[in-house]
């Protein structure tokens, strides 16, 4: 197939990269003389590669429309194959971001179709979006904050962006959202109203990075909208829409409402550029708290990275950390975006050996971590069962006298930061290696094993006792009254290991 090169003719999908076109295939549709129920059609964009030679996107989509005399709409989504660039921003070699030409053939290969058809209501770019646009994202549980450019086609019209727990169908659906309202203004749901600090106009046409910081512990955000270098607070410490609790982000959201009857305006949509991976995401997850280390410990961990060349951090803390503060955390091994393990020593990253890490693969790290000494071990083991010393006594980052959080830490996107993709955490152990200053004659617990009721006894008068799980929740807290032996009943307690804290006077 020969195609002449036409510098006019350049199919714009930078903003929506949608394809959509409607077949009918009429019955008695024949694949070597023998009938067939449906036909496949091919739809390859060209453009051009790196040497700018016009070449066929390889990963085209092919379509099997039935062969019953009746129209079928098919929609194809350019952006998650044609011109994607990496996370530093170069489109990988083979790639083109402009489509000069758009090939729709029947496939004929191997045998031969014998059918007729009709095509119709070829829509390109903006004309074929859908009205909800949905990019999933690494599941977010604690702070967040998420970056990204909106343009609208109309003002006023009526659409939104946001996040949520599950792809949007309906506005209720999301969590936070950033609206471009029927009044031609951009305001912010804030509990059951949408509301905003100061009034924000829109116009058609012009983009908007919009930044949406929050934390889903608290359900709370706060929105930033820049345009032509100034940044503007529109929202601050706004509630997330209230009739559907978010406990997680998993998605970014676009929804658009075209219908007159409620201020939209047909044909209307909003490009947004998360749809092409063009975003920045930052976010951390609180592992455990509450942990209380203050001697020598030893963590246990696995992780496993979902893509190459992502910038993401394990680590622990006195204080729970703020949003993206890395400067707030003491003992840090991170998967860093040139592909390598390394680990924080003091004020700066360094690895005794040199280790790469690959999507997909668990690696299951040993930590030893001396807190009154502000030094820390790192051992990791690879799949191959294959032990490396990552780091030996090395400084915290941050001085701490007690770690009572593990958190992990991530940024996608953008120049600082990496590939989008996420760090998973399991099989994660907290151990103390050293108990200092207790006399094991000062108090008992029997029966251990136990079923129903234990019973504590101690020289001095017990105040409270909590017992907790291996990952340190409470499970049960109860104040005594100053008596030296206490019973508890532990029935409703699952089979497993559990810590006893005793406080004494």
């Amino acid at each position: 197939m020969n195609f002449t090169k036409n510098a006019n003719i350049i199919f714009d999908i930078s903003g929506n990269p949608y394809l959509t076109v409607k077949f009918k295939v009429m019955p008695g549709a024949m694949y070597d003389s023998v009938a067939v129920d449906s036909v496949p059609f091919l739809i390859s964009p060209w453009g051009q590669d790196s040497t700018g030679t016009l070449v066929r996107e390889v990963d085209s989509p092919v379509f099997w429309a039935p062969a019953d005399g009746e129209w079928h709409e098919y929609t194809y989504d350019f952006g998650a194959k044609v011109g994607v660039p990496m996370w530093n921003g170069v489109i990988p070699p083979g790639e083109f971001d402009a489509i000069e030409a758009i090939l729709i053939e029947s496939v004929t290969y191997p045998g031969t179709y014998d059918f007729t058809y009709y095509m119709d209501d070829f829509r390109l770019g903006d004309a074929s979006a859908p009205l909800n646009q949905h990019k999933e994202i690494p599941f977010v549980a604690g702070k967040f904050w998420a970056q990204f450019k909106v343009t609208a086609t109309d003002s006023p019209m009526n659409g939104a962006v946001g996040m949520s727990k599950t792809a949007v169908e309906n506005w209720s659906d999301l969590g936070p959202i950033v609206r471009f309202n029927t009044d031609g203004f951009i305001d912010v749901r804030n509990g059951a109203f949408y509301d905003a600090d100061m009034s924000y106009p829109y116009t058609a046409g012009t983009e908007y990075i919009v930044e949406l910081i929050g934390d889903v512990a608290t359900q709370t955000y706060s929105v930033n909208v820049e345009t032509g270098g100034v940044k503007t607070v529109i929202a601050t410490d706004y509630a997330f829409r209230n009739d559907n609790p978010q406990d997680t982000l998993n998605y970014l959201d676009m929804k658009v409402y075209d219908k007159p009857d409620f201020g939209g305006v047909p044909g209307s949509t909003l490009k947004a550029s998360f749809m092409k991976d063009d975003y920045v995401l930052g976010w951390n997850n609180t592992i455990m708290k509450d942990l209380a280390m203050s001697g020598t410990y030893n963590v246990k961990a696995t992780l496993t990275p979902s893509a190459d060349l992502i910038n993401a951090g394990f680590a622990l803390s006195k204080d729970d950390p703020a949003l993206l503060g890395w400067g707030d955390l003491s003992p840090i091994i991170r998967f860093n975006n040139a592909g390598f393990i390394d680990v924080r020593d003091g004020g700066a990253y360094n690895a005794d050996v040199e280790l790469a890490y690959s999507a997909g693969k668990a690696y299951n790290f040993d930590i030893d971590i001396d807190v009154p000494n502000q030094k820390y071990t790192v051992k990791v083991t690879l799949e191959n069962g294959t032990e490396k010393l990552l780091a030996s006594d090395y400084g915290f980052r941050k001085e701490a006298d007690t770690l009572n959080y593990i958190t992990k830490l991530q940024l996608n996107g953008g120049p600082w930061g990496g590939a989008i993709g996420d760090l998973l955490v399991s099989n994660v152990e907290v151990n103390s290696t050293k108990v200092q200053d207790l006399n094991l004659n000062q108090f008992s617990i029997y029966p251990n094993p136990v079923n129903d009721e234990i019973t504590l006894v101690a020289e001095d008068n017990i105040q409270k006792i909590e017992i907790l799980d291996i990952l340190g929740n409470k499970q049960i807290t109860n104040f005594t009254n100053d008596v030296s032996i206490q019973k508890i009943n532990v029935s409703s307690l699952i089979s497993g290991t559990y810590i006893v804290n005793i406080y004494t006077e």
